[in-house]
């Protein structure tokens, strides 16, 4: 079940590298999206909640759909709001993660395979999504014990650009 969603990371986050979206909205979204924050994590969040659903073998019950996609929500937006090095790690992460799974899948499916890698792999693809969690919660907050301005509330930080 939560190879789905790791899966459902990996389009969305290809989705983000690509950036190809923008230039095919009209200039009055692009301008209303540009300038509210609000509205780009509101985007992020339905990107989540339905390339998540796109890579789903079967259906999943909506309120576990929905929590599923909103621990990653929290998870991307930690991982944005922290040091640019803990996202690009959190990134790396999906990835290589996407491709121990895409491994673990084809050991699976192999008449003879090494016990003992298929164990080692296994092992490591259910490690990686602890690891992205533990990282993308450290990282931000360390970022908010390196702020401690104490000019904003973290609802404020979470929620604007800046």
């Amino acid at each position: 079940m939560m190879d789905n969603k790791i899966t459902g990371s990996f389009i969305l986050l290809a989705l983000f590298m690509a950036d190809g979206i923008n230039d095919t909205l009209s200039s009055e979204v692009r301008k209303i999206i540009s300038k509210n924050y609000i509205v780009k994590l509101l985007i992020v969040y339905l990107l989540t909640f339905f390339t998540i659903n796109f890579t789903a073998s079967k259906s999943d019950i909506l309120i576990d759909h929905l929590i599923d996609s909103s621990i990653i929500f929290v998870i991307f937006v930690l991982s944005i709001k922290s040091h640019t090095y803990i996202f690009v790690v959190v990134c790396s992460l999906i990835i290589i993660n996407h491709i121990v799974n895409t491994h673990v899948k084809y050991l699976d499916d192999l008449n003879e395979k090494n016990e003992n890698e298929y164990n080692n792999y296994l092992w490591l693809s259910r490690l990686i999504p602890f690891s992205i969690v533990g990282i993308s919660v450290a990282g931000f907050l360390y970022k908010i014990y390196t702020m401690r301005n104490g000019r904003r509330s973290i609802i404020n930080y979470l929620l604007t650009d800046h």
